[in-house]
Order: C-alpha cells, then structure tokens, then sequence
C-alpha cells in the first residue's frame, strides 16, 4: 500500500482500555476523499501521519476529524472551502469553515459533547498546522469562538416524544407519573420505550414482507403464447433505445410477457444492468404495477425488477434499523460489520454477531440471535444471500468482505467502496406512517431498556462495550430517565405526607389511642386494621406492616421530641459513617445506609415543611450554631 507521501496516508493510533495500551492504523484515502495534493486540508492530514511516526495519536482524536471532514464533505460551500490550495486560504475562510462545521454538526444525531469534540479536534488540527498562506492562519488570528457548549451533556429526547406529551397532556406530566413503588415506575416506563421500539421493528418485517412478496412475483414470470422470433423482436427492442416501433410491439404483449423476456434478455446480453439503477425500459412501472407489484412509498421499480438478484435499498434499511434494534450499536459499529462478523450455528444460537467501534479501535460485545426470533434470523439470512448474490454477479471485487452494498448509478461498483446504508429514517419514517426518529435514538432506547429490565447499569454497560459506567450514563440520560427520578421523589413525597403525622404543641389529641410497631412507627387502629381479629378482640399482629406496599395504617409520628433524634441520628451518622463501612461493609451496605437515606429523607421533608422553623432552632441549638 502507498502510504505517507502516496495518496493513501497512514496514521498510527493508539487506544487505552482497561489499563491496556493497544496499537493500530487508520488511513485517509486522498482519492476517496476527492481531494488534490495541493489542498490545504491534505497538508493538515500529511502531518497527523507525519506526526504518528514520532508519537501515536489517540484514536478518538483521528475518529473526531474522519467525522469533521464527512460532515463538511455534505456541504457545498464547506468541501469547496476544503479544496482550496495554501495560498488561497486566509483567516477570514478558515472561521468561516469552522462556523460552516458547526452549523452542519447541529443538525446531526450526535451528542452534544460529540459535536464539541468533532469541532474542537478539527479546529486544532487546521490551526497547529503552519501553512503557505499571505496571512498566518492562528488562534488568534482566526478569532473563533465555539458555539456548541461546553461539556454540559444535552439531555436527550425519547423515541416519540412528541406523542407521548400529547398523550399525557391531560393527565400526569412525565415527571409525575403516580406508582405503587419503584418497580412499578420502572415496568411502566419500560413498556413505553419497548412499545416504540416494537413499531419501528414491526415496519421493517412490513418493508421485508412486501419486497417478498413482490420478488416471489417476478420470480414466477414467464412468457406465454410467443413464438422465439416474436420473443426476439421483443427482446431487441427493449435493450435498445426507445422508438415509434417499441411502443406498438410493447401493446401487443401482456406486461408478464414484457417483463419476462426482458429479465431472460438481460441474462443474456446485458447483466451489468443489475449491478446500477441507471437503465431505461419503457413502461418499466406501468407493467410491474400491472402484474401486481406492491408500489410503496421510495421503492424503485428498476431496483423491485431485479430484487430476484439482489436486495434492494428499502430492504437493507429496514434489515439495518431492525438489527440496530437488536443490537443496540451505534450506526457506524453496524456498518463495520462484515461477513466475518456473522457466524451461524455457535454455541446452539442460529448466529452471532459482532461489529467493529471505529472510536474505540475496539470490537462490539458478540450478540446472540437465538433461533426463536424469527424475523432478525430471515433479515440476517436476506443480507448473506445479498452479499452471496452480488459475488456471484461479480458486482463486488473477489476479496471483499462487506455486506451493506447499496445501488449505484454507475456501471459498476467503485473498488474503493460501496455506497453504505447508514441512512437517515425519513423515508422509512413516511413510508410506514411512523412517529419522527433518529437512528442514534435506537441506541440509547436499547440500553436503557436492559438497564430496567436487569435492574442494573451493568447490563447496559455491557451490551454498549463501554469500559466504565460513566459512558453508559450518558446514553442513560434520557428525558424519561431523568423523569423517573423526577416521579420517584414526588410520589415518595405524596406517600411520607400521608404516613407523617405532625404533633407540634399537641395539635392532635388522638394519637394516644395509636401503638407502637416497634420500628419507630405507630399504628392507627390496631383492632380495627387490615390484620386483626374484631370478632374475638385481638389486636393486629403487627406482622405485616412492611410486606408488599406496607400497611395503609402506619403512621410516622413527628414530635419536638423526634425532630431532636432526626438530628442527633444525622450528626451521628455524618461523623462515623466511614468508621461504620470500615467494621462492617455487608451490614453497612444493607442495614445501615439504608437507615442513612430514609433519615436524610425525613430530614429534608420536615426542614421544607411548615414546621421547617421548628426544626432549625432545635439544630441551632443543639450543634451551637446561629439560629
């Protein structure tokens, strides 16, 4: 390969997991990118590599700038801006770039701290390069003051917000859903984000049903009642341009007739047609819709005729959203993988699958499609026989291990690449009537879904192959996550307001009649509750206060007298919790934090209570402070 001073250049990188320190490449194809040697921006990636040679570079940093330079690659006025020579380049168009690239990153499915990463490398790549321009292209002098944020991470939105809000409008905001307990909270939330995520899988099997049934269709043609030179003259017509004459041989032939000699007379004469979508065929649609041919939203008639061949692009979309649904992965982790990454028949499962994190210069965890799931295992298997299919056809080169091979207008795939499918939903998003998504929020819809359905971040740290918890709590910061929490304190506060009872100056006379549980707790009426015995006298058990929910008679009685132990407990607590986990951390973790938490919680509910003054004056007092 010509690396370093070839069109091909060659960065050494390096990435940190786990203490470890791993090794490897990454290479900016000039050609690839449609760049001359003499541009500006090949001088900035002729120094990375220059630079790699001295010290690695972490691989993030070159993954930032990859992306960067994909991003203005889509913008006109960006990418002519990147082809410019040295000397045509001056401060005024370097900030100009720079906004340019901010501008395109914004309308991206990236995090907010992504976009100021991709920003913030680019950014320092082009000015720690010394260029050949009339003015000194610096910090100072570009002047470019970032827009995107800081690192405060934006809280993201959760598949069919909009809907949701809607829904709930004239019930509970999202932060205030009611709930018996915890895990109550947790099902219900689940069940939203599961329902979503059904939706979009159930228009991808809807988008592979109908190909199917339109490729079985075309299958089955055949042509009746014609004689070879009929078929011929029919035949010639078709793979030649059009005239008066093809119109009139095409009327007097039925539409099975037309497109099964025209499908034998590409086989025959032509078969580069199935590898673009750039041939002309009179009537193409007319007569597919004619011999029933499903006509949706986006499908080509060219790419449906030789859907017996091949897949076609609305087919490797919705394989791709569904095993992104599966999976879990970013886009790019799914695009990475190849044929290599799909393995059948391991450890009894139908397949594993593994992609690559171009980021991280690190594989995805293996997932395990289990031979249960019927329509993950009939998209793997479309996507196999496509890149089969296309091998067979010689449409790819001999040694190439991709499988997401889009169409292509020229006559033939580029060697370089194949058109991948990481595409943005709109299409699918009309063609199946569905709420407005990204393919970035699938992701994070996923994790967080194991993460409540395990009861645990670990899960999703594992299926997201994060190397620390701290990554996957991005992803889990979602609106409905933070919601959670949001409904968690309120109705823990609606529920306390119910179970506390203020006793301040005896404003109420009635709580002689109530029994201590011996938990701190009393009952209201221990012969008249849930739990005892009326007709023979007997008093409850007091057995089962805190089974399940816990028992409606409780009460937590607040006198000045406990308002002082609420306080003495929270001191005691501050100053000897450590000592308290150093004895004993089993019994810390599970008797006394507990014990630590639901004090803070009594603590801060009496302070912001209408007694809240009672309860600074005994704190004042008692830890000498100032009232």
């Amino acid at each position: 390969m010509d690396t370093q001073n070839g069109r091909i250049l060659k960065v050494l990188v390096k990435y940190k997991s786990f203490n470890h320190v791993y090794h490897s490449e990454r290479f900016f194809d000039l050609d690839e990118l449609e760049l001359c040697d003499d541009s500006w921006l090949v001088t900035v990636l002729r120094r990375l590599s220059d630079l790699s040679l001295e010290e690695r570079i972490r691989t993030d940093v070159i993954y930032f700038i990859k992306t960067a330079i994909i991003c203005l690659k889509l913008d006109l006025q960006g990418w002519a801006i990147c082809q410019l020579c040295e000397q045509e380049i001056t401060p005024k168009v370097i900030h100009a770039l720079f906004k340019i690239l901010e501008n395109r990153l914004s309308e991206t499915d990236h995090t907010s701290e992504s976009m100021r990463q991709i920003s913030a490398k680019f950014r320092r790549a082009v000015l720690n390069t010394k260029f050949l321009a009339a003015e000194e292209i610096t910090v100072d002098s570009v002047k470019y003051k970032a827009n995107l944020g800081g690192r405060e991470h934006k809280l993201q939105p959760i598949l069919n917000m909009e809907g949701h809000l809607k829904m709930l409008e004239s019930e509970f905001p999202l932060g205030a859903v009611p709930h018996k307990n915890y895990l109550d909270l947790i099902e219900s939330s689940a069940n939203i984000l599961q329902a979503d995520l059904f939706k979009i899988i159930d228009a991808c099997n809807q988008d592979l049903f109908f190909s199917k049934q339109n490729r079985l269709k075309l299958k089955g043609l055949e042509s009746e009642s014609l004689t070879s030179f009929q078929e011929t003259d029919v035949m010639s017509r078709l793979l030649k341009l059009s005239s008066p004459g093809t119109s009139k041989v095409l009327s007097n032939n039925t539409a099975e007739n037309v497109l099964a000699i025209f499908r034998r007379g590409v086989f025959q004469c032509n078969q580069s047609m199935i590898g673009y979508g750039a041939f002309k065929v009179d009537r193409l649609k007319r007569s597919l819709l004619e011999i029933g041919i499903l006509d949706r939203e986006g499908y080509s008639a060219r790419q449906t005729f030789f859907s017996p061949e091949r897949l076609t692009t609305i087919e490797l979309q919705a394989i791709f959203i569904l095993l992104l649904c599966r999976t879990g992965w970013n886009q790019d982790a799914l695009v990475a993988m190849d044929r290599d990454g799909i393995v059948s028949n391991k450890d009894g499962f139908a397949y594993s699958l593994q992609g690559f994190k171009d980021k991280t210069d690190d594989d995805t965890p293996i997932i395990f499609i289990d031979k249960t799931e019927i329509d993950v295992v009939y998209a793997i298997e479309l996507l196999i026989w496509n890149f089969d299919q296309l091998h067979l056809l010689e449409l790819l080169p001999v040694g190439s291990r991709k499988v997401w091979n889009s169409w292509t207008t020229r006559d033939k795939f580029s060697e370089r690449q194949s058109t991948t499918i990481l595409m943005t939903p709109e299409g699918f998003i009309k063609r199946n009537d569905l709420f407005k998504f990204s393919l970035s929020q699938i992701r994070r819809t996923v994790l967080c879904l194991d993460a409540y359905k395990s009861k645990s971040f670990e899960t999703a740290r594992r299926r997201g192959g994060h190397s620390s918890l701290g990554t996957t709590g991005r992803y889990l910061d979602q609106f409905i996550t933070r919601n959670i929490s949001s409904s968690i304190n309120l109705q823990f506060q609606v529920d306390l307001e119910n179970k506390v009872v203020f006793n301040i100056a005896s404003r109420k006379n009635n709580v002689n009649k109530w029994k201590s549980i011996g938990d701190g707790s009393l009952c209201v009426d221990p012969y008249t509750g849930l739990y005892s015995d009326r007709g023979a006298d007997l008093i409850c058990s007091a057995e089962n206060c805190h089974k399940n929910d816990g028992c409606p008679q409780r009460r937590i009685l607040i006198t000045e007298e406990e308002i002082l132990n609420i306080v003495r407990t929270r001191e005691y607590y501050f100053k000897n919790w450590q000592r308290l986990r150093s004895e004993n951390q089993e019994r810390f973790n599970i008797v006394i934090s507990t014990k630590i938490a639901f004090n803070d919680a009594l603590y801060n509910y009496v302070k912001s209570s209408r007694f809240g003054y009672v309860l600074n004056k005994i704190e004042s007092a008692l830890l000498g402070g100032s009232p």
